[in-house]
């Protein structure tokens, strides 16, 4: 098995798209793989951190890279999972001392970071408790077997709390050159990755009695790219996308059904930062063609 990501526009042709290839120095010539797609639109203007290109190692959250990975001369960087409540264990009073600990170890190996904090699975207790304080609404499903309350994503109370951290987040890492793609996330109910649950379809029916619209999901991608791209203005910032399922937008969007909402985070993002954002697509699949597919899915493989 190998680890490959590339670079390739999402939606339509991206200006300059660079296509980037990370592949396991052991790797065989097989053709399963998993992919982590990203795209990028490069313009010389904007002063950012190069994109780093080769083995990019993922860790479990809140565990430091193994020596393995540190020494490997064929590693380039690591990405680096760790949890909101980790670092803001009270509201506005930061812990770093763990994080900076291990970003140190990286920059010692000589090694890139991508650095993803969890704030859905993994945001203090006190958030979820200032958006029921300030009567706020909270969206339930069924993440395998466990039953899971989250606020829903475009809440003001959680989204005021997430920026006012991503923006200390920044005030801390910014200038820290180890670090060079920084990961936002806006519609993840779980992980940093995309996900709207939506099936079954009494998903859908819960999403539009707590007042979904496809603009609510938009505008909360609009502050958190903002917060993002502002509170780290030289590296990166990633953003995994998908769809929300064929039912959800469906009378809302009149083309894209399924991948409306992401198109259009994805738009604003190169508009408004052009030169800044990396698309990720997390996929397993075999021979992976160009995205995003034909049929209004940000990914298609051509074995399913």
């Amino acid at each position: 098995m190998s680890t490959q990501t590339s670079l390739r526009p999402p939606f339509g042709s991206l200006e300059s798209a660079q296509r980037l290839s990370f592949e396991s120095p052991s790797a065989t010539a097989l053709c399963a793989i998993l992919v982590v797609v990203a795209t990028v639109t490069l313009r010389p203007a904007v002063s950012v951190a190069q994109v780093p290109r080769g083995v990019f190692s993922m860790g479990q959250t809140g565990g430091r890279p193994s020596d393995n990975v540190l020494e490997n001369p064929d590693v380039t960087g690591v990405t680096i999972r760790w949890n909101w409540a980790d670092i803001e264990r009270t509201e506005g009073n930061f812990f770093w001392d763990d994080l900076d600990d291990v970003i140190q170890l990286a920059t010692d190996a000589n090694k890139k970071v991508l650095l993803r904090i969890s704030t859905q699975a993994g945001k203090p207790d006190w958030v979820t408790q200032a958006v029921a304080d300030a009567g706020g609404s909270f969206f339930t499903f069924d993440d395998n077997g466990v039953t899971t309350t989250i606020p829903v994503f475009w809440d003001p109370t959680f989204l005021k709390k997430k920026t006012n951290m991503i923006a200390a987040l920044g005030a801390h890492y910014a200038s820290n050159l180890t670090i060079a793609i920084v990961s936002a996330s806006f519609a993840n109910a779980t992980s940093e990755d995309w996900n709207v649950p939506h099936s079954p379809y009494d998903l859908v029916q819960e999403w539009l009695d707590l007042g979904y619209t496809p603009k609510n999901l938009e505008d909360a991608g609009e502050q958190i790219i903002n917060a993002t791209m502002t509170a780290f203005p030289t590296q990166y910032v990633s953003l995994a996308i998908n769809g929300s399922g064929p039912d959800l937008d469906k009378d809302f969007c009149d083309t894209l059904k399924n991948t409306c909402v992401a198109a259009t985070a994805v738009d604003y993002a190169n508009t408004t930062w052009p030169g800044r954002l990396v698309v990720q697509i997390d996929s397993l699949s075999a021979c992976n063609p160009p995205t995003p597919g034909p049929d209004d899915r940000a990914w298609k493989s051509p074995v399913e």
